[in-house]
């Protein structure tokens, strides 16, 4: 969802990279609402743009450890930022323990003032979406090329529209 918002808008791309490698360990410290060290694979991301665009998942209806800490950076540099997360809630569970609101108000929580657009990419949303034999064992779905719906398109569209008019 990231590169195809680049994309749309014409913006670089950085990637977080935690220092923790770990799912288990990442998805403990989520769940203990830590900030963790992150790397970004460019350094500079935070001195030379006047907004930044935060991209990420959500794990167990939680804001995950990297991405709080890159919320974090955002706040503590005074930049403002637009957030948008992947989840695999649809709309009709977005308010559950694990739905994305959930997420946002945590987001809220920790920098309100800072946040000018959110967004939410359901992978629900994706082509030939079926729930049934998915297990929690089962792999997570990855948005590609080959399953980015007109749905999610629709989605994407409408949330850099709304970064292009916070301009």
């Amino acid at each position: 969802m990231a590169e195809k918002l680049a994309k749309a808008i014409h913006c670089n791309t950085s990637e977080i990279h935690p220092v923790v490698n770990s799912i288990p360990i990442l998805f403990l410290l989520s769940l203990l609402r830590c900030s963790i060290p992150v790397r970004l694979s460019d350094n500079a991301l935070l001195e030379n743009y006047d907004e930044i665009i935060l991209i990420g998942p959500i794990w167990g209806g939680q804001l995950i450890a990297p991405l709080r800490t890159a919320i974090r950076k955002c706040k503590k540099s005074g930049k403002k930022f637009h957030f948008a997360l992947t989840c695999e809630s649809s709309e009709s569970d977005k308010d559950g323990p694990y739905g994305y609101n959930h997420v946002f108000g945590i987001l809220d929580s920790v920098a309100s003032d800072a946040v000018l657009e959110k967004a939410a990419f359901s992978t629900t949303l994706v082509k030939n979406y079926s729930p049934e034999g998915r297990t929690i064992q089962s792999e997570k779905i990855r948005i590609t090329e080959e399953n980015y719906s007109e749905a999610l398109k629709e989605k994407l569209m409408d949330f850099a529209g709304r970064i292009a008019k916070s301009d």
